[in-house]
């Protein structure tokens, strides 16, 4: 190719730069290595925050929060996912695997508050805002070109939580009142302030030493996971007086809609399991999380479908003792026991319910009761994946075989004594 005889090479306006390492005056990024580093931080605790958070389904005493709080979860785990695809786009191998100093640490404390309305309060009002903040740093520091990929996963998890953060603006607990004022957990959101203030992602430390809670600002007894709420307006009962079957359509449709309604308690489960297993893959937390959101999915599905029906979810008996009887066994054993023995011998029952609606023409139920089959099909096929690998991660000689007939002796220990001695059936 000629150029014309009046063409200029270089362009004037190009000579007028120094052409080795001229930027524009605005322009400012960082590295590629730092940027990973960040995203590897920034990882490593959305899956501690989807861990507690997980843990304090059960220390959340209020209906309506436990199921944005399942949403939330998933919201969270989906994020995570999104966060570490990047990374692995930008060739940084194995880092769900790596352990970033103080992250977990961070998670551990934050965790650790005194009751439900302190841990909801700081982790809407302080803690998740401090994070939106500091993704909005990420993006001021992150080329919008050529990382824009980045760019693109970031402005999601910042909008994720945005959303979360103006949910808990509006939030007010609708079947009771909060058991906490806001200045009877002021303390408490006022320490998680200062250790968030001085968290950072690009910061060599990511939790300094000395910011850290010390053994008397945390919560002696981890209430997350340790005592199973429900608000104050529900009546706990370990015997509910029902029937274990109904005689009339009316009183079996009512106990398959109850039934599920006590959902709640297994997605608690799950949320302690998620909690309990650090050392499994992140693979199996974001099934985890996907797993505990249905059922709680399946818990509102109940409330809903009874309210059709005129019976509203602080009528009828709330249940927990089934959650303290799972807490008795290993977070493996417990896995087994809800996938591969409860989940994976409930699909009679539950055809026999669809049969049941679709033979009285009760469209409505019987969608219900179809989207749970399919859903439990998803949490049957989770089980006889993780199990194995739960075995090996925990170094259990048992085949699946054996720990999953162990289960099964566990569950029929319960259902002879049902319900009085179903939180004491078992013992560590």
């Amino acid at each position: 190719m000629t150029l014309p005889e009046s063409t200029v090479f270089p362009p004037a306006a190009l000579r007028s730069h120094q052409i080795n390492g001229a930027k524009p005056e605005s322009w400012s990024s960082q590295t590629i290595a730092s940027g990973v580093t960040q995203l590897t931080t920034l990882f490593a605790l959305q899956r501690e925050l989807v861990r507690s958070s997980a843990a304090w389904l059960a220390g959340v005493p209020y209906w309506d929060a436990k199921e944005q709080l399942a949403r939330h979860i998933l919201a969270d785990a989906r994020a995570a996912e999104a966060v570490l695809q990047r990374l692995h786009e930008l060739k940084a191998s194995g880092v769900e695997h790596q352990q970033v100093a103080g992250v977990q640490a961070l998670g551990h404390d934050l965790a650790c508050a005194p009751h439900g309305d302190a841990w909801l309060r700081a982790h809407y009002r302080v803690v998740k805002p401090a994070l939106i903040a500091e993704l909005t740093s990420f993006l001021q520091r992150s080329d919008p070109v050529m990382d824009a990929p980045t760019h693109d996963v970031i402005r999601h998890v910042r909008a994720v939580w945005q959303t979360q953060v103006s949910w808990f603006v509006e939030f007010t607990p609708s079947y009771s009142a909060w058991e906490y004022a806001d200045d009877e957990t002021a303390n408490w959101e006022s320490r998680v302030k200062a250790v968030m203030a001085l968290v950072s992602l690009d910061a060599a430390d990511f939790y300094p030493r000395d910011a850290r809670l010390s053994p008397g600002e945390r919560s002696a007894d981890f209430e997350g996971i340790a005592r199973v709420r429900r608000d104050k307006t529900c009546r706990l009962a370990n015997d509910t007086g029902f029937p274990r079957e109904g005689a009339t359509f009316e009183q079996k449709r009512f106990l398959v809609f109850y039934n599920h309604t006590q959902e709640m308690q297994f997605a608690e489960s799950l949320g302690e399991i998620l909690y309990e297993t650090v050392e499994m893959p992140w693979a199996f937390h974001l099934d985890l999380a996907r797993h505990l959101a249905d059922e709680v999915r399946h818990a509102g599905m109940g409330v809903e479908r009874l309210r059709q029906l005129g019976v509203e979810l602080t009528e009828i008996p709330m249940q927990t003792q089934h959650y303290k009887f799972r807490t008795n066994m290993s977070a493996m054993e417990r896995f087994c026991l809800m996938t591969l023995v409860m989940e994976a011998t409930a699909f009679e029952r539950k055809r026999a319910n669809v049969e049941l609606f679709e033979s009285h023409g009760d469209e409505v139920s019987l969608l219900y009761e179809t989207y749970d089959i399919r859903d439990e099909m998803l949490h049957t096929n989770l089980g006889h994946v993780w199990v194995p690998i739960l075995l090996r991660v925990y170094h259990d000689a048992r085949s699946v075989k054996a720990l999953t007939e162990h289960c099964r002796g566990l569950i029929a220990q319960v259902i002879t004594t049902y319900p009085a001695n179903a939180a004491n059936m078992v013992r560590r």
